[in-house]
């Protein structure tokens, strides 16, 4: 079967469990439903063992001693095939609330090329983790002080530091594009800008592992810069806003990769043996179009 018919069946499935919610009485907001079918069907694209995980992740099961034999909506379901598990749309963060407001489509990571195979087996880790493998290190140094955590960027790349380590040798590294999910999977931490810097770095994570530290990466002044109006509303307000995710990104958060203008063979054909999307494109690999703003931080 072609991978485009598994693709459609995995479509279709989808569509079928959603509307059996319905027929069990559970009726989600329209937004509700078109926004985990849009992720659904995006995952599906990728047609790996990985999609089953992510549809269980967004329509959880009811586990069936929380179903009223007697109730209406219960003798309902006695037409529903029994090998259909009866579903609910689960409850939204208000991280995830609030990142939907700001179209944010996905997270940010670069690495080097050479560490691709490794990170599309195995994800991505934290420094402290590696270090344990004995795999390489692009911050040995993490001066803010959180070896345990993944570093990703909102929308755009942390183009700042990204030149710092590629400048002239941009075709041997790869920009990841993640799955936004993983901010209101995970217990992230938000930062307003560069989370080495004193102020942010002595204070303790439980400031910036809430709702409240996310919405400040958005906000009209920081560091006394003014927020650019030619930037995106998913954009942070400085580019080196950083989130931290801990320990582990697993290889299913991984949507898209990007390429400064070439790929080695061997990773072209990793790429398409497994079915990931990736893309040649300088656009994620320059400045901001605020960039002018920020040249003194």
């Amino acid at each position: 079967m072609s991978r485009w018919n598994i693709s459609k069946r995995i479509k279709k499935k989808v569509s079928d469990v959603i509307d059996k919610a319905h027929r069990r009485g559970i009726t989600p907001s329209l937004q509700e439903i078109k926004s985990n079918k849009d992720r659904l069907y995006g995952l599906a694209q990728r047609v790996t063992s990985k999609s089953y995980e992510f549809i269980k992740s967004v329509l959880e099961p009811i586990p069936e001693e929380q179903i009223d034999p007697t109730s209406e909506k219960s003798q309902q379901t006695e037409t529903v095939e029994s090998s259909v598990p009866a579903i609910r749309i689960r409850e939204r963060s208000d991280i995830e609330i609030f990142s939907e407001s700001r179209q944010i489509r996905f997270l940010f990571h670069f690495t080097r090329a050479r560490n691709l195979r490794f990170i599309l087996e195995e994800g991505l880790f934290s420094n402290d983790k590696l270090n344990a493998m004995g795999r390489e290190v692009l911050d040995p140094n993490r001066n803010d002080g959180r070896p345990d955590h993944v570093c990703l960027s909102i929308s755009f790349p942390n183009y700042q530091m990204f030149f710092r380590y590629s400048s002239g040798e941009q075709n041997e590294w790869v920009l990841l594009l993640l799955c936004p999910s993983l901010l209101w999977e995970n217990e992230c931490l938000f930062f307003p800008y560069n989370a080495a810097k004193r102020e942010l770095k002595e204070r303790p994570s439980t400031s910036f592992n809430n709702v409240a530290a996310f919405r400040d990466m958005f906000d009209q002044n920081i560091q006394g810069n003014t927020r650019s109006n030619q930037i995106h509303c998913s954009y942070t307000t400085s580019p080196q806003a950083e989130v931290m995710v801990p320990r582990h990104v697993p290889v299913s958060k991984i949507l898209e990769i990007h390429f400064y203008n070439s790929l080695s063979p061997p990773n072209r054909q990793l790429l398409e043996s497994n079915n990931f999307r990736y893309v040649i494109s300088r656009r994620y690999f320059g400045p901001r179009s605020d960039f002018q703003l920020w040249r003194q931080h």
